[in-house]
């Protein structure tokens, strides 16, 4: 749906992938003044500018309008204003009860609203906190996503079906940085493949995609295990610019999840001395260091 206004959305779904330039969502791509209960998107949203999200691209209404029960299960392009569920929302009092989307498999770990779940979470009865699993929905437990019980073509669908697919979800790390000094940043790895997964490299990335660190990760991961990787970083200059994580696997069947989203760092000029104790402040050399 491209528009929905002013309407009531109750025990639906769609699985096809869209594509366009904004507002854009797995199942409605704007949605003003709606109540949508109990349904659910698995298709990828692929959109150009703002507001592209898993399930509703961009909400606004009157206060209360709400999602109830719902997910989204298919990959989001990073965007400004993106989301594994919804891309964005207002006014503030908007309500997604028992609502969620795949980290895994979307691509993001943030959302204007709902609760991101892991995979192996999102295929469990126990996290759908609040759902009819009696007359509503239904779930091949640790096989497949909920499903409508009163929709025919509703069926059981699990996640995407490939031998080796190793993916990265996010960057973490100090959000200001030093000339000349060594820096560590944490990348989050997952395998969604069947095989379990060693030796890959996990790298560390500019905004322009050049190699800033790497390592080499000998340890093995079976399906749906996770891992924090450090990977060490020292910036050679004063810049502003968004690091990614990227993991490289030979043989990966699926290269959309290989790369994280942005995240935002500084880099400054070290301080002229001092160790920052109450008898030994530093001592800066330029005015940007006060706000340090």
């Amino acid at each position: 749906v491209g528009y929905a206004g002013q309407a009531t959305i109750e025990e639906s779904f769609a699985t096809g992938n869209v594509t366009g330039y904004a507002a854009l969502g797995g199942l409605v791509g704007f949605a003003q003044t709606v109540q949508i209960r109990n349904s659910y998107a698995t298709g990828d949203v692929t959109g150009i500018r703002d507001d592209i999200g898993g399930l509703i691209g961009l909400l606004t209404g009157d206060e209360g309008d709400a999602l109830f029960r719902c997910y989204a299960t298919g990959r989001v392009n990073e965007i400004r204003r993106s989301g594994g569920l919804i891309g964005s929302h207002y006014p503030p009092e908007n309500l997604f009860a028992c609502s969620y989307w795949d980290m895994y498999t979307s691509g993001h770990l943030n959302s204007s609203g709902g609760v991101g779940k892991t995979t192996p979470e999102m295929l469990q009865e126990a996290t759908f906190i609040d759902w009819d699993f009696t007359d509503i929905w239904d779930i091949d437990e640790n096989s497949s996503y909920p499903f409508l019980r009163n929709n025919d073509f509703s069926l059981p669908e699990g996640p995407p079906d490939r031998d080796n697919d190793l993916g990265a979800l996010y960057v973490s790390g100090p959000e200001v940085n030093f000339v000349d000094s060594l820096q560590i940043h944490t990348v989050y790895i997952f395998n969604m493949g069947a095989n379990p997964q060693s030796n890959f490299e996990v790298r560390l990335l500019d905004g322009c995609n050049n190699l800033l660190g790497s390592v080499m990760v000998a340890e093995t991961l079976d399906r749906f295990e996770s891992l924090e990787v450090e990977v060490e970083w020292t910036p050679g200059f004063i810049q502003y610019t968004y690091l990614r994580g990227e993991v490289v696997l030979t043989g990966d069947e699926y290269e959309p999840n290989n790369i994280t989203t942005g995240y935002p760092v500084r880099v400054y000029n070290g301080f002229s001395g001092g160790d920052g104790s109450e008898i030994n402040p530093f001592m800066i050399s330029e005015g940007e260091q006060l706000y340090l």
